[in-house]
């Protein structure tokens, strides 16, 4: 409950809430009979942002939350960068970008140890490959995307010729077209 004036506002947080049949009326509801704030969370597994908004009757706005590119890395992490360098804060700047290329960009594992750090990347990639790529999409079977996605990833720094990709990418289709794909 948020006091303003005479008046106090209730705040509703609601995270995933997507996930929930029927959501929608119960929170058109809320916003058209209470005096209230509504926030809506999560990622787009299920529904985009836009959606959110067209089923909020455009009563929403929507941030897009990206990770950091190398520029805002170093700024999260004092690194001077601007302008003419010194040998030393190159160095530091290399060391930076380094850290940068192994931990990735997202801002809230900055922070973490080595271990941690890897178990919420991976659980980031499963639930982007799984909620947000197989769910939204329904693409059956998962298992076939996956290991697609895994051969693509394992092998990103080696260029084969395209009609060798191409061989991969055909052999791949063709498993998964063995499966009958779900009725949408």
């Amino acid at each position: 409950m948020h006091q303003i004036g005479a008046w106090s506002i209730i705040l509703g947080f609601f995270d995933e809430i997507q996930a929930v049949q029927g959501w929608e009326p119960f929170v058109d509801r809320l916003m058209r009979t209470e005096i209230c704030e509504v926030y809506l969370t999560g990622s787009s597994a299920r529904m985009l942002s836009k959606e959110i908004a067209t089923q909020m009757r455009r009563r929403a706005l929507s941030w897009e939350l990206f990770s950091f590119s190398s520029r805002e890395f170093l700024d999260c992490k004092a690194v001077e960068h601007e302008g003419c360098l010194s040998t030393r804060k190159q160095l530091l700047v290399r060391r930076a970008f380094e850290e940068y290329w192994q931990t990735g960009g997202f801002p809230e594992v900055t922070s973490l140890s080595r271990h941690l750090r890897i178990k919420t990347h991976q659980e980031y990639f499963q639930t982007i490959l799984y909620r947000d790529v197989v769910e939204r999409h329904d693409v059956s079977p998962p298992r076939a995307v996956a290991d697609l996605v895994h051969r693509l990833i394992d092998n990103a720094a080696y260029h084969p010729l395209f009609s060798q990709k191409k061989s991969t990418c055909s052999r791949q289709a063709s498993q998964m077209s063995r499966y009958p794909s779900r009725q949408r």
